[in-house]
């Protein structure tokens, strides 16, 4: 997550309790020793992590001890919603002294899950789409259910060897794709408390996904002084937003996102095949508010990105007599520019990279859009709107740090895309 984003106004939460269970099993309130909890919730990570900084005046770290075999359960109210959350420590860092009788320390935390996934080597074949084998390792070994909400586009038969779940799964996120040929993300919410299955096209796409965050100033002029209190979308403010990494095209072109040759071996079949990717034929643009950012009149040596195919040459490994059923299809069978399509959205969809510091708010997690208003860069002398129509619009979150300091909350915010705003003139 981004540090030099940090959250400038936070929230009141209620019943903030935070206990320790020992490798002993012996129970110890650390509510009113923790500083800083912070929570992360990612796109890109299987399951929830998180760090706590610890403020030590009664030798904690030696009595107990904390030796990291503990676990740590975190409970708190926020507007009306109760979130628990479990974790394991996974290290200790930064252990100081910061006087004669106080140190402080950084506890590491990782999910329970992760644990299960080290200590459960399975061998066992799974077959049927893609999403139905991820969404059956997960609750077979790590416990918990599955909330898949978007289709895998292929169907496989798996044979896994002494395999670990996270693995085993990681081999199919890695190799497969969505219904439309986009990437497929395993997740984990704080808000919701569910894992979840999605791809990056139903991200871009579903109804009822996007949430606004407003950077710009609001004046109560209501006697009553509750204007902005009946707003139904209040306390939605952005404080400070950066745009870290804008429209990577170079590095785009140069890694066959966008135009590729797709070179397939079938090492039992001793025969090979070449095609042609084009990101514009085989992985559009999936965003119905967002522009591609590649100009028509855009050209490298008088071609078009999308006609550049000697940038990368793509070599994909198949063995067709893996099985004796020409019919079932194992995880390295998949339509070869329907991978690269699935490897094109994956690199391009975040060619654009903000990080903002938030209001809180229990609608907003990791899958969702969220939109946001850049200003343009000049003094705006007609007090007009003065929106940068080209990186306004919607961006997809990626990435949530949830801060829990002196009794507060806030959040801040990574968010991706690939696109121009629909609106600017372009």
């Amino acid at each position: 997550m981004s540090e030099d984003i940090r959250a400038t106004t936070s929230r009141e939460i209620q019943d903030l309790n935070c206990t320790l269970v020992s490798h002993s099993s012996q129970v110890f309130d650390l509510t009113g020793n923790v500083s800083n909890f912070q929570i992360f919730e990612s796109i890109f990570e299987h399951s929830l992590t998180a760090q706590m900084t610890i403020v030590d005046n009664s030798a904690m770290l030696s009595t107990i001890p904390i030796i990291g075999q503990e676990v740590i359960t975190l409970f708190y109210t926020f507007k009306d919603k109760s979130i628990e959350l479990a974790f394991r420590v996974n290290k200790i860092e930064d252990i100081k002294q910061v006087n004669d009788n106080t140190g402080v320390y950084v506890l590491k935390l990782i999910s329970d899950k992760r644990y299960r996934s080290a200590v459960n080597l399975f061998s066992r074949s799974y077959r049927g789409k893609s999403s139905e084998i991820v969404a059956k390792i997960h609750e077979d070994f790590l416990n918990e259910p599955v909330n898949v909400i978007s289709q895998g586009g292929t169907s496989h038969r798996i044979v896994y060897p002494y395999t670990k779940p996270y693995s085993a799964i990681d081999l199919v996120l890695e190799n497969t794709f969505g219904e439309d040929k986009s990437p497929m993300f395993l997740y984990e919410t704080v808000n919701t408390g569910e894992v979840k299955l999605q791809s990056y096209g139903d991200m871009l796409t579903r109804d009822n996904n996007t949430v606004e965050l407003r950077n710009v100033n609001q004046i109560n002029t209501d006697p009553d002084a509750q204007a902005l209190r009946n707003l139904p979308n209040q306390n939605r403010n952005v404080f400070e937003q950066v745009i870290k990494r804008g429209y990577k095209t170079f590095t785009n072109v140069t890694s066959g996102s966008l135009a590729a040759f797709v070179t397939s071996i079938d090492i039992s079949a001793k025969v090979y095949s070449e095609e042609r990717f084009d990101y514009k034929e085989h992985a559009p643009n999936l965003s119905p508010n967002l522009q591609d950012p590649i100009s028509d009149s855009f050209r490298i040596a008088e071609e078009a990105p999308n006609d550049l195919f000697n940038s990368r040459q793509l070599y994909f490994q198949k063995d067709g007599l893996a099985y004796e059923s020409p019919d079932v299809g194992n995880i390295y069978q998949v339509d070869d520019l329907s991978k690269a399509a699935m490897m094109s959205y994956k690199s391009r969809m975040d060619s654009q990279f903000v990080a903002l510091a938030a209001d809180s708010n229990t609608d907003l997690e990791v899958g969702k859009m969220v939109l946001l208003n850049f200003r343009r860069m000049k003094p705006n002398l007609d007090n007009e709107e003065d929106i940068d129509l080209v990186n306004s619009g919607e961006y997809l979150c990626t990435g949530i740090r949830h801060q829990i300091r002196d009794g507060k909350y806030s959040i801040v915010v990574e968010a991706q895309r690939f696109g121009i705003n629909k609106e600017a003139s372009f």
